[in-house]
């Protein structure tokens, strides 16, 4: 438990951190995706056991001039909160293909109506589990910043599907 909590409390730190000190002197290089979705998809494995969530990577080679650490956090970002809102004994099912990165979850959904709002800052579409609402709108931000299409498809009770267009 102490574990997980302090990933969880780190997660967080990171988020807050790149809101209130992005910098913008780091240069974009071409980063190895798959290496790093890796890494969150481990760093989150303790945390998925604990709410017996499996989840079912399908990695392929892909790359994208960026800075390291803002993917980290798109990654690390969308792989907590699938989850943070999946039920126990379910399934997030993550893609990462040339072009096309996607995670499917199992989870509370996400009304239809609320999407538009998701990625504003300081918004939960939930109080089932916590956060701050912060890291969609960093996801939006730095996917803005590297021209990344988000395409958000959800149904209540069902499952909530991320897709960004990496191209």
């Amino acid at each position: 438990n102490i574990s997980i909590s302090t990933k969880q409390l780190y997660s967080i730190y990171k988020s807050l951190a790149y809101l209130n000190f992005s910098s913008t002197d780091k240069v974009p290089e071409l980063l190895d995706l798959k290496k790093i979705l890796s890494r969150s998809i481990e760093y989150y494995a303790e945390l998925s056991m604990a709410k017996s969530i499996q989840i079912q990577p399908n990695l392929s080679d892909a790359s994208l001039m960026a800075i390291e650490s803002r993917m980290e956090l798109v990654f690390s970002n969308l792989i907590s909160n699938a989850i943070k809102y999946s039920m126990p004994d379910t399934t997030i099912r993550i893609v990462l293909e040339e072009g096309v990165f996607s995670i499917s979850d199992e989870g509370i959904g996400i009304e239809a109506q609320k999407i538009k709002d998701i990625f504003k800052p300081y918004e939960r579409n939930s109080n089932l589990a916590g956060g701050f609402g912060v890291g969609l709108s960093i996801v939006k931000q730095i996917c803005d910043t590297y021209k990344i299409d988000i395409e958000v498809n959800s149904e209540l009770g069902v499952g909530t599907t991320f897709r960004l267009s990496l191209l």
